[in-house]
């Protein structure tokens, strides 16, 4: 499925593999690793590498450790040599119990889908920056930083167009500015729904799993209860079956069918709502970058105004500008000459600048927008349709268990001496089930007598020379029924 981790998940899926919905898929044959992770201390300072392993985008082997701060910057330089451009998320920083394993292996299945994104964009994977970054070792790094914070605006502009003019698509460049602004509001209220949704499905996903450990609690003290009681009736009255039903095998069964997912697979939804704030978060910053090129086209031009007046100051003076003349010791033309080429420099970036921001701005408003938002809406679709048919599996799990249970209940119950009691007629309480007295159970107490308590009570009747209340022939609820019987259990319960 497009937008999916390529693992099929199945029941029993474990919680790594979970955590997998909503992963995008690789979408090249190149590979590329994250692994042999190993922690080292350098004076106070404790930190972990992690070999990064495989093909570069033109063939070429590469096997490297990096940092987890090398991931950021070639994360930074991604978005600075591509303004408007989506460049995937990192995993987020933790402060505490970092170097504890769970953390690092989950750090480095993250780093590894980062760089698996990276390859999935060949304008990325492909670019001068990202190359290097892979092919060079631990003590290469700060130099290959230096090299590229300072490269030219001509040489970044010339690899966008490059990479990225196949992209535009010009019949959507028209209204660009207020689709962007459209796409700016979208992302911003987006971005805080779906947060309260993560929250929520979170809420939903601990409660679950809760309910999921109460419903086997529900289960061991429902099969004790029923024990119990079994055990009081055979012994004190020699009856043979139990007089209520035993749930505790139902319940059973439903903790049973959601021991594979306590949460009841709501961790599908959190999992892909979690993916998808985190790649809000990186398109927002993609418009930040463009905004920063934007800003920095301004500001390049204002040195440029700012220059132009200084120069028409030194050509006005007779020595020029005097903290030039007396300590860089430069005359007037010296720094006229000098003031004109930074100019002629400054103007010549700000075109540059300019040129590149309308490639930005055309491809983030022609491919990374509608392509955001699309892919969003199918990954969504196919963890929904998963999660719809997991969901159906487990209601109708539970309706089968139920459905067991009242055929098990029902076929019991005929085969039963002792019927189970209809239910109770409208306005009577449940105490008054359990009075002889009462008309809402009819019958005789022949019914709920076995034969040798049916004896006992016989000889005993005919002993005191009168009728028994609920004796054999003597029918509840009859009219001969003694008014103060309620008296003489209240007496016999004191007693008791």
């Amino acid at each position: 499925m497009s937008g999916l981790f390529e693992h099929s998940h199945e029941e029993g899926d474990d919680d790594e593999s979970r955590q997998k919905w909503g992963e995008e898929a690789q979408q090249t044959e190149r590979s590329v690793r994250v692994s042999d992770p190993e922690t080292r201390s350098s004076g106070l300072n404790k930190f972990t590498t992690y070999v990064v392993s495989g093909k570069t985008a033109t063939g070429s082997d590469f096997s490297s450790r990096k940092r987890y701060s090398d991931f950021e910057w070639i994360q930074k330089a991604l978005n600075n040599c591509f303004p408007g451009t989506f460049v995937p998320p990192l995993p987020k920083k933790q402060t505490m119990g970092r170097f504890e394993d769970a953390f690092i292996e989950r750090r480095r299945q993250r780093l590894e889908e980062f760089l698996h994104r990276v390859f999935n964009r060949p304008y990325l994977a492909s670019s001068q920056v990202f190359c290097a970054w892979l092919t060079r070792n631990e003590s290469g790094m700060e130099e290959l930083k230096r090299t590229f914070d300072k490269r030219p605006f001509t040489n970044c502009l010339s690899e966008f167009r490059q990479s990225l003019q196949p992209y535009i698509r010009s019949e959507l460049l028209g209204s660009a500015k207020e689709r962007l602004q459209q796409f700016r509001c979208f992302l911003g209220t987006h971005q805080a729904v779906l947060q309260k949704l993560y929250k929520a499905l979170a809420r939903l996903s601990a409660n679950n799993v809760a309910a999921t450990a109460v419903i086997g609690e529900i289960h061991e003290k429902m099969n004790e209860l029923h024990e119990g009681e079994t055990k009081f009736l055979t012994e004190a009255y020699e009856l043979k079956q139990a007089p209520r039903a035993n749930l505790g095998e139902p319940f059973f069964r439903l903790h049973q069918g959601l021991k594979d997912s306590p949460c009841s697979h709501v961790d599908l939804l959190v999992s892909v709502a979690a993916r998808e704030l985190d790649d809000i978060g990186c398109m927002q910053e993609a418009v930040r970058q463009y905004d920063r090129l934007i800003a920095n086209v301004c500001n390049l031009k204002a040195q440029a105004e700012s220059q132009g007046k200084e120069l028409d100051s030194v050509r006005s003076s007779e020595r020029g500008n005097m903290f030039a003349a007396l300590v860089q010791r430069k005359g007037k033309e010296e720094q006229i000459d000098s003031i004109e080429k930074n100019i002629g420099k400054l103007k010549e970036d700000a075109l540059t600048g300019d040129e590149w921001a309308a490639l930005a701005r055309a491809v983030l408003v022609t491919k990374e927008m509608p392509e955001f938002v699309i892919e969003k809406v199918r990954t969504y679709q196919d963890v929904m349709l998963e999660f719809s048919h997991r969901q159906q599996a487990l209601h109708l799990q539970a309706g089968d268990v139920w459905r067991q249970f009242l055929r098990d209940f029902h076929e019991a119950s005929q085969n039963t001496n002792a019927p189970i009691p209809p239910p109770l007629p409208p306005g009577v309480v449940g105490t008054e089930r359990f009075r002889p007295s009462t008309d809402a159970l009819g019958g005789t107490m022949d019914d709920f007598l076995t034969a040798q308590q049916r004896a006992s009570m016989s000889a005993a009747a005919a002993a005191s020379g009168g009728g028994v209340p609920g004796a054999p022939g003597y029918p509840l609820g009859s009219e001969e029924e003694p008014e103060d019987l309620s008296s003489i259990w209240t007496e016999e319960a004191g007693q008791g």
